[in-house]
């Protein structure tokens, strides 16, 4: 059986019945044959969850007169870097490092949304509210970061028993945050959220699966390839 079936029916096996492995499973068919493995399930798995929200989406855009698709900014070799490098970083930081727990990875995980966050409100605050958001942002960054360093027997506790919802909740949470892509929330974004992201939905769940049997790194390098793709599609434009 070809190496990327076999690994679309371990990945939907797992979706079915996600379990908790303490160690990554090591490779055997060496580094970079697993990756391009790994990707070519991925790219399948994106290229079809994209054909089908876009068969809901398109009628329902003329239906409403509205523009439900997400917007990615890939012109210039700065966004590029952004989307190829510091994006599948960050992202599996904040969404599939801590799926392993570790307290650690935990405060990297704190670090990492709050960098997110006052990222987001550097840009789309001005005033007196990028102060007072970044300043709340800081606090509660600080608050959870004390409380994983201090409560972390009873949050490993918790993290490993009820590890099946959190593979669920962080997969999907990781989706719902690509809403932000679109240009204008409205309640229609919201109603036809799970289309809208799809894409992302799935992708999510790959990587957690992909991060829990293979190691984070494995996930950076196949989320990294996958944006990959549109970044460049999007800066030859931008060269041209």
């Amino acid at each position: 059986m070809h190496p990327a079936r076999i690994t679309l029916l371990h990945f939907w096996a797992y979706v079915r019945r996600p379990v908790y492995y303490a160690v990554n499973t090591s490779p055997t068919a060496g580094i970079w044959p697993t990756i391009k493995t790994l990707f070519c399930v991925k790219l399948g798995l994106m290229l079809t969850a994209v054909s089908v929200a876009a068969v809901f989406l398109l009628p329902l855009e003329k239906l409403l007169g509205l523009n439900l698709g997400q917007e990615h900014d890939t012109d210039g070799w700065f966004i590029f870097f952004g989307f190829v490098v510091i994006a599948p970083l960050l992202e599996e930081t904040i969404f599939r490092l801590a799926l392993r727990p570790a307290r650690n990875r935990f405060l990297l995980v704190v670090a990492g949304m709050t960098l997110e966050i006052g990222l987001r409100i550097r840009f789309q605050t001005t005033g007196r509210q990028t102060w007072l958001y970044g300043g709340l942002c800081l606090v509660l960054a600080i608050a959870a970061g004390l409380a994983v360093y201090h409560g972390w027997r009873h949050i490993e506790s918790f993290w490993q028993r009820q590890y099946r919802w959190i593979y669920y909740v962080s997969s999907f949470g990781f989706g719902l945050a690509h809403l932000f892509n679109c240009d204008s929330l409205t309640a229609w974004h919201l109603l036809f959220a799970v289309l809208i992201t799809l894409p992302q939905l799935v992708g999510g769940l790959f990587m957690g699966y992909v991060r829990m049997m293979y190691g984070f790194w494995y996930a950076v390098a196949i989320h990294a390839m996958n944006n990959a793709v549109p970044a460049t599609i999007g800066l030859i434009g931008w060269l041209w």
